[in-house]
């Protein structure tokens, strides 16, 4: 709410509405005679003030209700119709400004999940990164290895066809990656040369349901048999 003492007004402003109560004094016409200066005499207009008061209600750049002193009825018994008016469009106003406000909570914390989900996988893709380089680099320490809740052995680049990896503790599971290599494939009715192999899944049961486990190994499968569907194009090349 504010003042504004100049235009004689007091404003209720809200978000999307705005009540103005202009206070005025109301001018009754007279007349006076008033000789011209070709000495002829007309009537002339003038105003004097009433002493009564005008309250006016203004929503929203509309015009609204007017209330004046009259004889019959006095404005002091018209001030209750008035601040009803007031306390309506009042509400109206911060109902308004509450959903909006509400709304612009719901934007930020959805620009606030957003930057933080980013951040997240940004520094989850530089940790790969710098693992993936500390490996390929042999930079890789041996209590660096130590803490995970699952291992991804490799038996196939000795040429192995199948294992089943033992769970080293506290681990949970251990995905065991084989040999592949071009083999005989049934697709389509006939016999294809594809690259196969064989993965292999332990778990640990006290911790990982095994129905759990299977759909993890096949999920797996699947998307090493599609690559497109979840790398990009710099990743498969």
């Amino acid at each position: 709410m504010r003042e504004d003492e100049e235009e004689g007004r007091i404003v209720f402003a809200g978000h999307n509405a705005e009540v103005q109560l202009r206070l005025t004094e109301p001018l009754d016409p007279k007349t006076r005679p008033r000789t011209r200066y070709d000495g002829k005499v007309e009537q002339e207009k003038y105003y004097v003030p009433t002493g009564r008061l005008r309250a006016t209600l203004q929503i929203d750049y509309r015009e609204g209700p007017t209330f004046e002193d009259r004889d019959s009825r006095p404005l002091e018994s018209q001030l209750n119709r008035v601040f009803c008016g007031i306390y309506r469009q009042v509400v109206r106003a911060w109902r308004e400004e509450r959903k909006h406000q509400a709304f612009r909570r719901e934007l930020e914390e959805e620009a606030r999940q957003r930057a933080e989900a980013a951040r997240i996988q940004a520094e989850r893709e530089k940790a790969i990164a710098d693992l993936v380089s500390w490996v390929s680099a042999g930079k890789l320490k041996v209590e660096e290895l130590q803490g995970g809740t699952i291992t991804v052995t490799s038996t196939g680049a000795r040429g192995g066809v199948l294992a089943t990896p033992i769970l080293h503790h506290p681990q949970v599971a251990i995905l065991g990656v084989h040999e592949f290599k071009p083999r005989p494939a049934v697709r389509g009715g006939q016999i294809v040369i594809r690259n196969l192999g064989n993965l292999s899944l332990s778990l640990d049961h006290r911790v990982v349901d095994g129905a759990v486990g299977a759909d993890f190994l096949y999920d797996l499968i699947r998307r090493l048999e599609n690559p497109p569907g979840w790398l990009g194009e710099q990743e498969i090349e």
